[in-house]
């Protein structure tokens, strides 16, 4: 381990076995591994870290996020000028307080209404995008001598979509078009910044919570649908 902290490099921890200063020259040494594709050893970058296996998970995580973000504000800027920003939705279940420390339950509840909660995002005229789903949990009863244990579970969905710039009143509107279903107020932002900056900002914010407690990301829309054929998507019709 070298002098340098793991303050000095993203995606780095104590237990990772190598971390050199940064901003070093090129220095590269033999590896012991052989490659499959050559039968020859390879090499190892010495001026780069050598994370452990959660910091290199976490770092390839974000990769993956990143690279699917970049798509994401790429196509945005194909369509109406009024797409040119993905924006940051936000919703969730009414917390509830219940006996049973998993959170399993609600997640699943939560999930049974994505179809309709899409439905409805789209109407408004959100085309698609990424999401993944939380649920924090917390204990705020644990006198066991006079009841029983008690956890507070909050389900809620973290969304990066293709979707349009709102005036204030329909942006009124649009924020309580969940609650017919059952869900909670749609908290609804654009990243501010230069776009390059503000979508790395992104990926590290969604790329927190799948690496928190192995969440898993999902697409819908027209990421799902025009992945293969991405022109076709200035020809799509906007919604209004």
């Amino acid at each position: 381990m070298s002098s340098v902290t793991s303050k000095d490099w993203s995606f780095t921890c104590p237990d990772c076995s190598w971390l050199p200063p940064k901003g070093g020259e090129p220095d590269y040494v033999r590896s012991t591994r052989i490659s499959k594709r050559t039968g020859e050893p390879g090499w190892i970058a010495l001026h780069y870290p050598h994370r452990c296996t959660s910091c290199n998970t976490a770092q390839r995580r974000y990769q993956r996020m990143n690279k699917r973000l970049d798509k994401i504000w790429k196509l945005s800027f194909t369509l109406d000028r009024k797409y040119r920003r993905p924006k940051l939705i936000t919703f969730a279940l009414p917390s509830v307080n219940t006996l049973s420390h998993s959170p399993e339950s609600e997640l699943k509840k939560l999930n049974r209404l994505l179809p309709k909660a899409r439905a409805i995002l789209s109407d408004y005229g959100v085309l698609g995008g990424t999401f993944v789903l939380e649920c924090t949990t917390r204990l705020i009863w644990t006198d066991l001598a006079s009841s029983p244990q008690v956890w507070k579970h909050h389900a809620h969905v973290h969304m990066v979509a293709i979707a349009p710039f709102l005036p204030l009143d329909k942006l009124k509107e649009f924020s309580s078009s969940l609650l017919p279903i059952g869900l909670g107020r749609i908290n609804y932002e654009a990243p501010q910044g230069y776009w390059k900056t503000a979508k790395k900002a992104v990926a590290r914010y969604i790329t927190k919570y799948l690496i928190k407690d192995n969440l898993s990301s999902r697409t819908f829309g027209i990421l799902r649908s025009n992945r293969s054929n991405p022109t076709k998507l200035s020809q799509l019709d906007k919604p209004q």
